[in-house]
């Protein structure tokens, strides 16, 4: 049989020919520490401690010098319920899902990602860039975070946190995508062209309508996070002139040190080595962080005014000359202790109200909702409208429905229930005031 080859002059030019050539590309590429560095930024303080101990089990590199002592914190955490939080119930809902060890694995990775409020701030072609994880793993791993609860999670807009309880509450995919891409119609009341892009009838219209009206923005309401059963890595202490300072907390991981150990423990030397470096480049950022927060909420800290400024995770990004992901992964799952109280760090980015020359906090509007229903006539409480319309007098302007949520995440009942209690209570002279967190 005779063999022909391709001459110099044809080689190449078929349409089916293959060409073998050198390139250089430049990308950005994270190492293995970098990577670590990340995961353990991301990590809520329990779960970090529990990764540590995991870690020191199989690691014979990695010692653990000691943990942390017992305190009065400590106990009051025995003696109290401790709630089950987003990862730990995220992870376990995932443990009970069918699914692949690397989708598992890339599910992980997804979760430590969430912001407090449940949804994913980074995009897929990010997580492929950051951890090396193929995208077509993260995208089956978002799907199995998105299907647990509660519903809405690892969305990465408002438009998919919406089309996620839709789905939930019934419709299918194809239809919640109708439904979210007719928002604006919905808000407006423009029923006719919601029937027209939607094909129903106009009493199918309203119930949908209906529906939407009682979903939720956010996967998970932080408005008032509680995290009593949250260690607190950062301590916040105010000196007697009303200077503050910022610390870490040494009850929060136990210390890690490097073992000495042969050639032959290379690999696992240099994971412990790693470990060790993430978690102190983690507290670093720690101290940075919560120092600013501390710089811009003065007036929280440094006096006995519990008042809050408008801040955004942005803000603090660019103070410090960090990335918004940075900021973010740091703040999830963390709390400090200040005078006592734990609080989330998330708490101390409350959204701004008003115009951005007499701009009000969330936190500061909460807070004179509460007054003002503390003050309230039991005989004639406050309706959500007088309630807006006290406030716009002080400067604060918002909306009824906006009112309305914040009575509702202060578990204030309405004012018809406020009515209705102290009328039950007519006989024993006990009026009735609101219950509402601190």
């Amino acid at each position: 049989m005779a063999k022909t080859s391709a001459s110099p002059e044809t080689a190449g030019k078929g349409p089916l020919s293959q060409k073998v050539s050198l390139r250089q590309k430049h990308r950005l590429s994270l190492t293995p520490a970098m990577r670590m560095g990340l995961r353990v930024l991301a990590l809520p303080t329990e779960t970090l401690t529990e990764e540590i101990l995991r870690e020191a089990e199989v690691n014979p590199c990695l010692m653990v010098e000691s943990w942390p002592t017992s305190s009065a914190y400590e106990v009051a955490l025995e003696t109290a319920a401790a709630p089950e939080g987003l990862s730990q119930s995220l992870l376990r809902q995932l443990g009970m899902q069918r699914l692949d060890a690397d989708v598992k694995e890339a599910a992980r990775v997804i979760v430590a990602e969430l912001r407090a409020d449940g949804y994913l701030d980074a995009s897929l072609e990010e997580l492929v860039s950051d951890y090396g994880i193929a995208k077509p793993l993260l995208a089956a791993a978002l799907a199995a975070v998105q299907s647990c609860e509660p519903c809405g999670v690892g969305a990465r807009n408002l438009a998919e946190c919406l089309a996620l309880q839709l789905r939930d509450a019934g419709l299918s995919a194809a239809r919640a995508a109708q439904v979210v891409a007719c928002l604006g119609d919905f808000a407006e009341g423009r029923w006719n062209r919601v029937m027209t892009a939607l094909k129903v009838s106009e009493e199918e219209a309203q119930r949908i309508g209906a529906l939407l009206r009682g979903l939720s923005p956010y996967p998970v309401n932080t408005t008032f996070e509680h995290l009593s059963t949250r260690v607190p890595e950062v301590v916040v202490e105010r000196g007697p002139e009303g200077q503050t300072s910022v610390r870490l907390n040494p009850e929060a991981l136990p210390t890690l040190s490097l073992a000495g150990a042969g050639s032959d423990l290379a690999q696992q030397t240099e994971q412990a080595r790693r470990i060790i470096e993430a978690i102190a480049a983690r507290q670093a950022t720690l101290l940075r962080i919560t120092g600013a927060i501390v710089d811009h909420q003065a007036r929280f800290f440094a006096t006995d005014t519990a008042s809050m400024t408008p801040l955004s995770r942005a803000d603090i990004a660019r103070i410090l000359g960090l990335h918004a992901s940075t900021v973010g992964r740091a703040l999830a799952g963390k709390a400090l202790l200040f005078r006592g109280h734990v609080y989330p760090l998330s708490q101390f980015f409350p959204s701004s109200l008003g115009p951005l020359d007499a701009a009000v906090s969330s936190f500061d509007a909460q807070r004179r909702i509460r007054a003002l229903v503390m003050a309230e006539d039991p005989e004639h409480p406050l309706a959500d409208e007088e309630i807006r319309t006290q406030l716009k007098k002080d400067g604060v302007d918002m909306a009824r429905r906006t009112v309305a949520k914040y009575r509702k995440c202060m578990r204030i009942p309405s004012s018809h229930e406020r009515r209705r209690r102290k009328v039950s209570r007519t006989g024993r002279g006990q009026p009735v005031r609101a219950q509402s967190t601190p």
